[in-house]
């Protein structure tokens, strides 16, 4: 899903082909707006947004070297953010360099293709699912109601297109899926050097 959005932004990132559906989601968001959704939103503005959202990568950081006992957890929180918020999210933002909505109710500076707070809540919620076992279904169910919480916030506050979130929440996925991966793959083969040396 990221990779076709961005692929469509790259032949016109003025007027895709989705631009109808955008317009239609920035003016529903904009009609439906009222003071406790603003609250709302604005929290989970912030609540996503460096350097406010470090607590919580703390808190998942430390709930997975808790249940996991080893570090691998954290470095997958670690390397999962890396990967998503420090390195895809900018570049991709520079190289399309799409305008946000005109109607914002808070600011933002940078551009509006992906979105980082959408990326950012479908990273920790993938991230939390890798981690947690016992509890997996609520975890799944937690992780999607936060990301798509925070991309309808993204909308609402008017600084984000709905495709925006839509890769956003793609591309926090994708990352810590394939970190999950690989992490699934060096427990196995751990697990198969501790046995053949028994």
């Amino acid at each position: 899903m990221f990779c076709a959005l961005t692929v469509l932004l790259l032949t016109d990132v003025a007027d895709p082909p989705f631009d109808g559906l955008d317009e239609a989601a920035d003016a529903a968001g904009g009609e439906g707006r009222s003071f406790p959704l603003a609250v709302l939103a604005t929290g989970l503005h912030y609540g996503g947004k460096f350097p406010w959202n470090i607590p919580l990568m703390l808190l998942v950081a430390a709930g997975a070297l808790y249940a996991r006992r080893h570090w691998t957890g954290v470095a997958l929180v670690l390397a999962s953010w890396a990967l998503t918020s420090a390195v895809t999210v900018p570049l991709v933002k520079v190289v399309l360099d799409r305008e946000r909505p005109l109607d914002q109710l808070v600011q933002e500076a940078s551009a509006s293709y992906p979105s980082g707070h959408t990326a950012f809540a479908a990273m920790m919620g993938v991230t939390v699912v890798a981690i947690v076992t016992r509890y997996r279904g609520w975890a799944v169910a937690a992780a999607v109601a936060f990301t798509a919480a925070m991309a309808w916030s993204r909308v609402y506050l008017g600084v984000h297109w709905l495709s925006d979130t839509v890769a956003g929440a793609a591309i926090g996925a994708g990352v810590p899926l394939v970190a999950w991966w690989l992490w699934l793959v060096i427990e196995e083969r751990r697990g198969a050097m501790t046995r053949a040396d028994r």
